[in-house]
Order: structure tokens, then sequence, then C-alpha cells
């Protein structure tokens, strides 16, 4: 097997001081925590000390990077909007099954309901708890935004 040479950019020990100092930010930047304005911070380190190895290496190719802006509170709330009106179709669908098992969920000669009706019941119930997260979630952004 040909042995293949480490390519420098990625060798801290080949690396020059601006990549180092950079490499060190991202590290840094990495145990502050986890956001998103956290990873683009860290993307953005990232190709700065690409472009710092890039002048190095003599790579003739400059580098662009984009981040784009969150969307404002206007395309939050319709997404927002659009979520709880696919909760609400199938808390409506939940509903109609329901009401077709509903004979086989009352207990019959003292036995537990049928496993189908309890699933059912569960999924009804944490349907609720996400339509409910949902319009939580409407309200902090119409309340913020």
């Amino acid at each position: 097997m040909p042995s293949e040479e480490i390519p420098r950019r990625i060798d801290r020990q080949r690396m020059n001081m601006a990549e180092l100092a950079i490499s060190e930010a991202i590290a840094v930047t990495e145990t502050v925590g986890a956001d998103p304005r956290l990873t683009d911070a860290v993307v953005l380190l990232s190709a700065a000390r690409d472009s710092v190895a890039d002048y190095v290496d003599g790579v003739p190719i400059r580098r662009g990077v984009t981040i784009e802006a969150a969307p404002g509170p206007a395309h939050r709330i319709a997404q927002l909007n659009q979520l709880r009106e696919a909760l609400e179709k199938a808390s409506n669908s939940l509903e109609l099954a329901v009401n077709a098992i509903r004979p086989i969920d009352e207990p019959v000669a003292g036995r537990r309901p049928d496993n189908m009706a309890v699933a059912v019941r569960v999924m009804r119930r944490d349907l609720a708890a996400m339509t409910t997260s949902v319009q939580l979630q409407i309200d902090k952004v119409f309340n913020n935004g």
C-alpha cells in the first residue's frame, strides 16, 4: 500500500501561526454551546482557516462563504400555521379512527381494552400535546415578533 502524505493544511505540526490561531478559535467556539449562530461562526472560521491555507499552499482560487439570514417572523408563523393545519387534519383522522374502534375500547368481562384502542388513545394524547406545542410557538412568535 503506497504511503500518502498528509496534506499540510490538516497537519497541525505544519500549520502556520494564523491557521493554528483560527483552529484554536474554532475549538473555543465549539465549547460555548449548541446554537445555529455558533455553527455559523464555526463554518466562517473554518472558511477563514481554509483561505489562509490556500494562500500558504499557493491555491489561486478565492473562496466565498454565504450564511443565509434567518427567516423572519412572518415566514415562521406561516410554517407554524401549516404545521397546525396538518396536525388538525391528523387529529380529525385519528378521531374518526377512535370512533371506529370504540366498541373494542370498552372492557369486556373484566378484560383490559384491546391494545389497538390503547395505542390510539396514546396517539391522540400525543397529537393533542403537539398541537398545543405548535400553538404555543405561534403565540411566542406573535408576542416576540
